[in-house]
């Protein structure tokens, strides 16, 4: 960690990792204490080098996705527009630009 400042550590982390695998965007997500939703720490987006934080995504609205993190360890989407689970989570993380 850097000097004990968490948001500094996770952008850095997140630029460090978009780099290093060579993609758009990078983020480090959390979910709450009972698993009902998934809150974004830091977003990472290459292009234009910025960072957003805040997001909120609903295991209700996205049940595909919470599924998948239930029983996957690395959910691998290369396009993930294209993966018909996660069509309503692509239609939102697009509405937030996430």
């Amino acid at each position: 960690m850097i000097l004990g400042d968490v948001p500094e550590t996770l952008r850095r982390s997140t630029e460090a990792a978009a780099e290093a695998i060579d993609v758009a965007r990078a983020g480090v997500w959390f979910y709450d204490e009972e698993r009902t939703k998934n809150v974004c720490a830091d977003l990472f987006e290459r292009g234009p080098s910025t960072h957003a934080a805040g997001v909120e995504l609903m295991a209700p609205q996205f049940p595909a996705y919470f599924a998948a993190l239930r029983t996957e360890r690395t959910i691998a989407a290369d396009d993930a527009y294209l993966m018909a689970n996660f069509v309503a989570l692509s239609k939102e993380m697009a509405r937030h630009n996430a």
